[in-house]
């Protein structure tokens, strides 16, 4: 087919944006995402000055933290809203992968205009309505990454001339991206391989991509050695034992139901053409090699996925398109046959899109508004009321609530930890990953920084959920865990009085979601002084 016309091409992108309309006016109004809540406020208070153990202690790495300085200096220097920086933030760099996509796509001749179409409409899909909650996660910024180089990868084995700034960005970003999770490097190691094997030398690892790669893995370990050693020396050994460890066991099956559904797509691009579709059957490769990581991390988070999800939806994007026009070729024109492809290929990934993750074509989330609504937050802001430098501590079992409530109130919370993430390992008895002896060691160093954090911070109410922590069926007393292992957090706990108990039900945090009924109670103190 002739390359579509600049008029064929504004009514493609115009349909496409047509379809992300809904999608964007919701994601507009969505409350913010947990992680890149905390993420951007860490990176605030590393534009401040603060290290990593003091202010942000996390099991994320540093480099975690970094890649949202931008949207964090948009917010402590211009003013701008967290909020709307981050949404911004987000934006861009999807539309840039886009733009790099579409760069790297244009010397593939093996591959037709309207291909690349379909595949870069998907694309921009995948990373929009099939992010879900999750736009802006630290997996999907190293998918963003991941698949234009990828092809530019490809495009240098087949000596494809790529322009010349789409090498540069799209390689600058890989070497920045990739190294937030190494797991990934799996896929440019892959491709590395495919091209000392199909031009028959092995110089190829000295290739820019390659050597833009191991330059930023140097730069970034010299600035782990060197400005984030708290990080290496603090912080690591303890991830490695109390977090790493953990792994939910049913992961297993989910990558193996992954694997079975790859390999199902897989067939008809392998049989129902003349000849395999061999670029089909790459991403489908590459997708499976993504869900690796997956496995590797053992948390079962539903973004761990976007890297895998991604690739998949575009190789059976391309694969559909292709079924559809091929039979309609015989009995109409080519060219009609592709337009027709393309079109009902990209509509029907849309329309899946929303159907999953809008469900009852209601938003997936609160709203920014029903955010500043909830009872925690006003809670937060009523004890702040005429309070400057006012913090608050929240003690709950996830990550969700804690830094949502904060960003919304405007209120610092009083803590160094995203979550107390270390407690399932040295709370349960049951949990035999370390000798007792270890565990009681562990308390008291991470009783001395909650300790640490309410003598700096002195917040103003202390928001105590009641969990089962230590085991089923046991409320966690959060007061005579960490005073037993720590006299200083009696001394801060007797300059707060009991007010009051509240009950909350937290599907009414998380609308839209699996999250079932489930009514916790919140004990509240105020401090008295």
């Amino acid at each position: 087919m002739n390359a579509p016309g600049r008029t064929e091409s504004i009514l493609y992108a115009l349909f496409v944006l047509g379809l992300l309309l809904p999608w964007l006016w919701i994601q507009i109004n969505l409350s913010i995402n947990v992680d890149i809540a905390f993420l951007t406020q860490s990176a605030v208070y590393l534009l401040d000055g603060e290290r990593m153990t003091d202010a942000y202690y996390d099991t994320n790495p540093p480099l975690s933290i970094l890649i949202y300085v931008i949207p964090a200096a948009i917010t402590k220097y211009g003013g701008v809203p967290l909020i709307y920086a981050t949404l911004g933030y987000n934006m861009f760099l999807v539309a840039l992968s886009a733009i790099l996509l579409h760069a790297v796509l244009k010397p593939f001749t093996t591959l037709s205009p309207v291909q690349k179409s379909v595949l870069l409409g998907v694309y921009i899909l995948s990373n929009t309505v099939a992010a879900n909650l999750y736009l802006g996660e630290k997996d999907q910024y190293i998918l963003l990454a991941l698949f234009p180089f990828t092809l530019l990868q490809l495009a240098m084995t087949r000596k494809l001339p790529v322009a010349g700034w789409a090498q540069i960005l799209t390689t600058a970003l890989a070497a920045i991206f990739l190294m937030v999770k190494p797991h990934f490097y799996i896929v440019p190691a892959l491709m590395l391989a495919h091209r000392i094997w199909v031009q028959k030398r092995q110089t190829a690892l000295f290739d820019r991509d390659i050597l833009a790669l191991a330059a930023a893995i140097i730069v970034y370990a010299a600035l782990l050695l060197f400005w984030f050693d708290d990080f290496t020396t603090m912080i690591l050994p303890d991830i490695l034992t109390l977090y790493a460890s953990i792994k939910e066991p049913w992961v297993t099956e989910v990558f193996m139901m992954a694997t079975a559904a790859i390999g199902i797509i897989a067939l008809p691009a392998a049989l129902l053409f003349k000849t395999p579709n061999k670029f089909v059957m790459l991403l489908l490769l590459i997708g499976w090699l993504c869900m690796i990581p997956f496995i590797i991390q053992g948390k079962g988070y539903y973004y761990h996925m976007i890297p895998a999800i991604v690739f998949v939806c575009c190789a059976a994007a391309l694969l559909l398109s292709d079924l559809i026009a091929q039979p309609l070729a015989k009995s109409s024109k080519e060219c009609a046959a592709q337009r027709t492809g393309l079109y009902a290929t990209t509509l029907a990934f849309a329309l899946s899109f929303y159907a999953i993750f809008l469900p009852y074509g209601k938003s997936p989330a609160l709203t920014h508004a029903e955010y500043r609504e909830m009872p925690l937050t006003k809670l937060v802001i009523e004890a702040c009321e005429n309070r400057p430098a006012c913090t608050f501590f929240l003690f709950n079992d996830m990550t969700e609530i804690i830094h949502q409530t904060s960003v919304y109130s405007q209120i610092r919370q009083a803590s160094r930890f995203s979550v107390f993430w270390f407690l399932p390992v040295i709370a349960n008895k049951e949990n035999k990953t370390l000798p007792q002896g270890k565990k009681e060691e562990l308390a008291r160093k991470y009783s001395a920084m909650v300790a640490a954090d309410l003598q700096r911070f002195k917040p103003r109410i202390l928001i105590i959920g009641r969990f089962e922590v230590e085991a089923p069926g046991k409320i966690f007393d959060f007061k005579d865990f960490f005073s037993s292992h720590s006299n200083k957090i009696s001394e801060e706990l007797a300059h707060y009085a009991y007010d009051r108990t509240i009950s909350l039900n937290l599907q009414t945090y998380f609308p839209g979601t699996l999250v079932a009924d489930h009514v916790v109670s919140y004990d509240i103190f105020r401090r008295t002084e």
